[in-house]
């Protein structure tokens, strides 16, 4: 192998955390196997013990990465103060839903480790607040940017970050349960979005315009 392809190949930690993130979203903390992990990264499994000590520090690595990866997303996301109207939330919040779409195995595993109670979500939290605070911090943000010209800002705006998230989150995991219901339609996705943005746009523009602050209509 010549010395380019060295340098390019990725590194056995890389290929265990990749392994890891498949497994992981697809059957759990309790339910991922160690085997199938480093069988699938393709080296042996006690190279998985070497990197991580054991499962426990596999996963923690696995969502620590997911964590900042998003971190690296929203870095790129830029907060502007803006009048809500339909063809600006369509925007921001396609970026959003199609960016949750194009990352299945991530929505998967947080929503996996909420439905197991979060309890290695919390202690990562603790060791490594620093992973969560700038993604909470943006996502609020940016939440405020686009309503702030219909609503004033308040203690509730983290709950409706997450509550959107998690909608959103259940939606795009729950694609084979649906269609069920709706029908095996190839264009699902995007009828889930218009109908969880039109509830959005009906919730803000609704809200009370608060005082002092101006609409595009108003200020022509």
């Amino acid at each position: 192998m010549s010395s380019l392809e060295n340098i390019n190949k990725p590194s056995n930690r890389t290929l265990i955390l990749e392994s890891a993130l498949d497994e992981f979203s697809a059957h759990g903390f309790a339910g991922a196997r160690m085997g199938t992990i480093s069988e699938r990264a393709g080296v042996n499994s006690r190279m998985i013990y070497h990197y991580f000590k054991n499962k426990e520090g596999l996963y923690q690595a696995a969502l620590a990465h997911i964590l900042e990866t998003g971190q690296e997303t929203f870095a790129h996301i830029p907060v502007i103060r803006m009048t809500i109207d339909r063809e600006t939330m369509s925007g921001l919040f396609s970026q959003f839903f199609n960016l949750m779409v194009s990352q299945p195995r991530t929505v998967r595993l947080l929503v996996a480790e909420c439905f197991d109670g979060g309890k290695r979500m919390m202690e990562l939290k603790k060791e490594r607040p620093d992973l969560f605070e700038p993604i909470i911090d943006k996502s609020v943000a940016i939440f405020r940017a686009l309503t702030g010209s219909v609503r004033k800002p308040d203690d509730r705006d983290p709950f409706w970050v997450l509550g959107i998230g998690m909608l959103m989150s259940f939606i795009v995991t729950s694609y084979d349960t649906t269609t069920l219901f709706l029908g095996d339609d190839v264009n699902s996705h995007e009828k889930w979005r218009q109908a969880i943005e039109s509830l959005l746009y009906g919730v803000f523009s609704a809200e009370e315009q608060p005082e002092g602050i101006l609409t595009q209509a108003d200020k022509s």
